[in-house]
């Protein structure tokens, strides 16, 4: 979708493969759930109540506004991996988190 580099912008996950945005997605529709942000369904889809439920989630926690899977939102949901490596057009690249910020190695 049009929508997950958007969603992830300034993330790795903005230029991840849509099969990883997705499940990165549920993942956090789930924890939105399960604390009372997000009640529509867990589909790894964005949308409105995605949008709705991580800006009121950013305001209960003092984040910037932001309604998108930045990183400070990320690192709060502790949906941000300690290590990840991603394959994207064909090249192999891996990503670290140094001081909260995600970092190409």
């Amino acid at each position: 979708s049009a929508d997950f580099p958007v969603l992830f912008a300034g993330t790795p996950y903005a230029n991840a493969p849509v099969s990883v945005q997705q499940s990165t997605l549920r993942k956090a529709q789930s924890l939105l759930a399960s604390r009372g942000f997000y009640r529509d369904i867990v589909d790894g889809l964005p949308g409105p109540a995605t949008e709705e439920a991580l800006l009121t989630f950013q305001r209960a926690s003092r984040l910037t506004l932001t309604g998108r899977l930045d990183v400070e939102t990320m690192n709060e949901l502790r949906l941000a991996p300690k290590s990840s490596q991603f394959s994207v057009g064909g090249s192999r690249w891996s990503l670290r988190i140094y001081r909260g910020v995600w970092v190409d190695r």
